[in-house]
């Protein structure tokens, strides 16, 4: 696991296993440089749970669909905001509990919908 912020100063905590919400690989040649700093690797939490998912063979997501889920898990961004209403949900380690933040196109004000 990687954490990653915008001021290379920062300091985090590692994650906690019910922080981690979603598994999702991506080429990291697909990364424009500097966008994504590394601050730090950890352990990652419930390990076994991964493996069960066979990350090697996991297809890869595109860095932007990775970027909007981010912002759609912290209510940036609308959860239903793509064509696919589901594309997010499914991309959830658990399926049945979309995060406390997130917020549907309908819960945003009109001006702040895309």
């Amino acid at each position: 696991i990687t954490r990653t912020v915008s001021n290379p100063k920062a300091q985090t905590k590692p994650l906690s296993a019910p922080q981690v919400v979603a598994v999702l690989c991506v080429d990291v040649s697909a990364v424009p440089v500097d966008d994504w700093p590394v601050l730090g690797y950890d352990a990652v939490p419930r390990l076994r749970l991964f493996h069960e998912r066979s990350l090697a063979t996991m297809d890869l997501t595109d860095p932007t669909l990775i970027e909007a889920f981010a912002n759609a898990v912290h209510g940036l961004y609308p959860w239903d905001g793509f064509p696919d209403k589901n594309l997010f949900t499914r991309m959830l380690l658990n399926p049945e509990e979309r995060p406390y933040a997130s917020r549907m196109t309908a819960d945003f004000p009109t001006s702040e919908s895309p």
